[in-house]
């Protein structure tokens, strides 16, 4: 199984909505400070990922403010908890990460 292949598996079992992948060379056009090897050096690749929030405390702002930020606060937690799983799982395989 290739290593993109086993990343969606993983991410399914983080229960991630959006795993996606692009070569460093896709953000040639983004400001230097925001390019993949301003933060590491070797980066080859770049990894998204994706956590949908409830319609429905979307679809009703204003007055669901309170609980759409429950749910954007949640969303947060989740995607940086997945960020830091991620970034070990491919540690543990030889790869350089930042979550």
């Amino acid at each position: 199984m290739s290593l993109t292949e086993e990343l969606r598996r993983y991410a399914e079992s983080l229960r991630l909505d959006f795993i996606g992948f692009c070569s460093v060379d896709a953000l040639n056009e983004a400001p230097e400070d925001r390019r993949p090897n301003a933060y590491l050096r070797d980066a080859v690749s770049v990894i998204s990922i994706g956590y949908k929030l409830n319609y429905a405390s979307i679809q009703n702002l204003p007055k669901s403010r309170s609980a759409y930020m429950l749910e954007h606060d949640y969303a947060n937690r989740h995607l940086d908890e997945a960020s830091h799983l991620i970034t070990r799982f491919l540690e543990k395989r030889g790869f350089q990460a930042i979550g």
